[in-house]
């Protein structure tokens, strides 16, 4: 069976084996107490520290772990079934037409907000959001401060890029909690990037609009010349003309014959044996509280922008915001 066969059904059994009972689950208690005033509820806070536990023992631990925290979101019966529905559309990427995916797109995007509309899943998300702003370290759900800069001249051949921004497949937006675009750096003043244009150079300019939040770092397991090695490869596999096209269904990240942006940058460094693919448990739990069960399926399969943001195999020598 093929590796894309066997993805899809580890989605499908997870997907029946814990959204099923879901459907007869209470709301869990509210999370209104937050005794040390950081933002983060602290019943949300210790069922977290639970997933945090469950990380080191894999990823079958790790999905058994977020199903309980998700079952102790104090969710409205009406956040769970918007959530079901928005799981069987993220589903439905994986086979679906241009025409179709304008309309799965419109139909997420009005789920989202009549989940934003509900007291229970606005609590819930404004903690999350702490949370991974406390794990993290990135200013997720707070306005911009400041104008910091990004240390532009440090760019070199191979070197890791992420970016938050608006100017990305929608798709890329479903699973980003903080950056919602990859890259590397080719040189010359150009990235070797994957966009709904298929994979290709492009400017190094598009990154550097105003209010753009940007991370540029490099693989700390392997020298440069291994890396630069690595883009050379990969250049000559995939091709920089849109050759490869863009791939829009997330969880088939071992497929050659289409690339999303991170998956391109995930398959540079898993070339030379380093893979970055972080399956953070916070990105996770962040995840599934957002969009329910389907959250940590489809993104322990999948490799995000934040997960290659939250591995321990980069290194960040420059992160902020573009003046």
């Amino acid at each position: 069976m093929k590796k894309k066969s066997l993805a899809l059904v580890l989605v499908i059994s997870l997907l029946f084996t814990f959204v099923t009972p879901l459907l007869a689950a209470g709301s869990g208690s509210g999370f209104s107490t937050d005794a040390n005033n950081d933002g983060i509820p602290d019943a949300l806070y210790e069922a977290s520290s639970r997933v945090e536990a469950a990380a080191p023992k894999g990823n079958a631990a790790m999905a058994q772990a977020l199903d309980r925290f998700y079952k102790s979101l104090p969710y409205s019966p009406k956040v769970r079934l918007l959530q079901r529905r928005a799981d069987s559309l993220i589903l439905e990427l994986r086979d679906a037409s241009p025409e179709r995916r304008t309309g799965i797109r419109m139909e997420l995007d009005a789920i989202e907000k009549e989940m934003k509309a509900d007291p229970s899943y606005a609590e819930v998300m404004k903690g999350m959001d702490a949370l991974v702003a406390h794990e993290t370290g990135l200013p997720v759900g707070s306005r911009r401060i400041g104008a910091d800069g990004v240390n532009w001249s440090g760019l070199q051949r191979g070197h890791v890029m992420l970016v938050r921004s608006g100017l990305v497949p929608w798709t890329a937006l479903i699973y980003a909690m903080w950056y919602s675009h990859a890259g590397t750096y080719h040189g010359y003043n150009m990235v070797y990037e994957s966009n709904t244009d298929g994979v290709r150079l492009k400017p190094l300019s598009n990154w550097k609009h105003s209010n753009y939040y940007v991370g540029l770092g490099y693989d700390n397991r392997r020298d440069s010349n291994q890396v630069k090695g690595a883009l050379s490869w990969a250049e000559a596999f995939y091709g920089t003309d849109g050759r490869t096209p863009y791939n829009y269904w997330y969880p088939d990240k071992e497929t050659d014959s289409k690339l999303y942006c991170s998956q391109l940058v995930w398959k540079i460094h898993e070339h030379i044996g380093v893979n970055l693919d972080s399956n953070s448990w916070i990105y996770l739990a962040w995840l599934t509280a957002r969009w329910g069960p389907i959250g940590y399926v489809v993104g322990i399969l999948a490799v995000a922008p934040d997960e290659i943001g939250l591995s321990k195999y980069v290194t960040f020598y420059s992160k902020g915001w573009n003046n």
